[in-house]
């Protein structure tokens, strides 16, 4: 027999087999006869650890042969088959269950210990939060000693100390008072920081200091690209009367939900104001004179000054009453302009009726546009075709605000004078002709073709008009002299008639 036959048979037989393994499990599983729970791997272990010094002793004395390490296994893997076979038994299926069984009950009992506990925390924080939130507090305001319970606020504290102070007031968007008292009840400072918000919670020992309330403004509402209407103005002087369009301009506007006034929060583009121009004509070396003529036409006498005009070569403006052209009257009007006169409006009958046949202003808008329109209409049924539409009004009665802002799209320039003759009165011829010849360039003298006898008339022009030509003066129309640019006049006067 070889030398180490039986140390290999020996190990050999040390190596249980898988059978070996699952009776062993399950007699360990199984209690003893005695009672005891000892499995049967704990004799196991104890062979091991006793029969393997026995076999290492033996070992020791043999002779050591030559190593065959095809057939023969190495101590260390012998050792570790031993091992392994420990290490099986040890880590069964059932033994880890055990363990997360023990661990588990560990944890459940160590949280039903420490949920009483936490509930104790827990009940004694929030009766601690209750009962700060419910202490007395002291806090001092204006000067006076007010405990606070419940409610902390600057408000509690203001109503408790009985201070008085004047509360502000609601304001429109203006700045005037709408409601006495309606704004803010008074200021206060915390601490001497300024607050803003009477809810505010104070603290114990808080110095409060309060003071008469501000004011608060109406609610508004704000169009950031409304229009910014423009004004009526009326300014200046002289007999020459003109409108100059204007236009809107564009701003933010606030409007007040109270009171509905409106201010101008922004201006993002000016508004050009509509004005009405009175003004004297900028002629310059111009040697021009515009001579003018009320209330005709009148048969024979108006035929007979066209006739005076002719002869002079001069050009006048007649300013007609509508409803005198008719028949041979209306022959007259179609010759003043076939002359090369200007035939305007005087209105329809020279504001009879309500107008109490001198003013305008004493009608309704609606009278004064009808007096205007039946006068143009009036000269267009004669000449078969419409004028200018330039007025003289009434007795020159033509103020800005109660007439010309209602006929202002009716007509382009009303015409007043600064030379008025008198010839309606017959002062004499004389007089009439003193009254012509003091004309200077640019004036507009005033005379009349009906309303009675005008021969003083006449025969004050056979004077007068050559002396003027004479002194190098022409005579032109109305529409010729508006086409002369306004005088500057310093400092002339603006007024709103908006």
């Amino acid at each position: 027999m070889h030398p180490l036959a039986g140390t290999e048979e020996h190990t050999m037989q040390e190596r249980p087999s898988v059978h070996d393994s699952r009776r062993a499990h399950a007699h360990a599983s199984k209690p003893t006869s005695a009672g005891s729970h000892a499995p049967r791997l704990s004799e196991d272990r104890t062979r091991v650890r006793a029969d393997g010094p026995a076999r290492s002793s033996r070992a020791s004395r043999r002779p050591a042969p030559a190593h065959d390490h095809a057939r023969t296994p190495s101590r260390a893997t012998a050792r570790s088959g031993r091992e392994g076979y420990v290490r099986a038994s040890v880590s069964t299926p059932h033994s880890t269950h055990e363990s997360a069984l023990r661990r588990e009950f560990r944890i459940r009992k160590l949280f039903t210990r420490a949920l009483p506990l936490a509930l104790v925390l827990i009940a004694i924080v929030a009766g601690f939060s209750a009962w700060s939130a419910h202490r007395p507090i002291t806090v001092t305001i204006n000067d006076a000693k007010v405990q606070l319970k419940d409610d902390r606020t600057i408000d509690a504290a203001f109503d408790l100390s009985g201070v008085e102070v004047k509360p502000g007031d609601l304001v429109d968007v203006e700045g005037d008072v709408l409601t006495e008292g309606g704004g803010t009840r008074y200021t206060a400072t915390v601490d001497g920081a300024a607050v803003d918000d009477p809810d505010r919670t104070l603290k114990n020992g808080a110095v409060v200091q309060v003071s008469d309330g501000t004011n608060v403004e109406e609610d508004s509402t704000i169009d950031e690209n409304a229009a910014l209407p423009s004004k009526r103005v009326a300014k200046g002087s002289g007999p020459l009367c003109v409108k100059q369009d204007g236009h809107d301009g564009v701003a933010s506007i606030k409007t007040g939900s109270v009171s509905g006034k409106q201010v101008v929060e922004e201006v993002k583009q000016d508004p050009v104001d509509t004005t009405y121009l009175r003004y004297y004509p900028e002629v310059g070396n111009d040697k021009v004179i515009a001579l003018t003529f009320d209330d005709g036409p009148v048969a024979k006498q108006t035929e007979e000054l066209l006739d005076v005009l002719a002869d002079n070569g001069a050009k006048a403006t007649f300013f007609t009453i509508g409803a005198q052209i008719t028949g041979t009257a209306a022959d007259d009007v179609v010759r003043e302009e076939k002359d090369g006169h200007q035939v305007a409006t005087h209105t329809w009958d020279h504001a009879a009726g309500s107008g109490q046949g001198v003013n305008l202003s004493y009608m309704t808008a609606d009278e004064q546009r009808d007096e205007i329109t039946k006068g143009l209409s009036g000269i267009a049924g004669a000449l078969g075709h419409e004028v200018s539409p330039v007025l003289r009004a009434p007795g020159g009665n033509f103020p800005t605000d109660s007439v010309w802002v209602n006929v202002d799209d009716l007509i382009t320039a009303q015409i007043g004078w600064n030379i008025d003759t008198m010839d309606w009165s017959r002062p004499g011829v004389d007089h009439i002709v003193s009254q012509i010849e003091s004309a200077r360039p640019g004036d507009v003298i005033l005379m009349h073709d009906g309303g009675g006898d005008r021969s003083q008339t006449i025969e004050a022009l056979k004077t007068a008009l050559p002396y003027l030509k004479e002194q190098g003066y022409r005579f032109i129309t109305i529409d010729e002299l508006l086409k002369y640019p306004p005088a500057d006049e310093p400092g002339a006067k603006v007024e709103d008639v908006s």
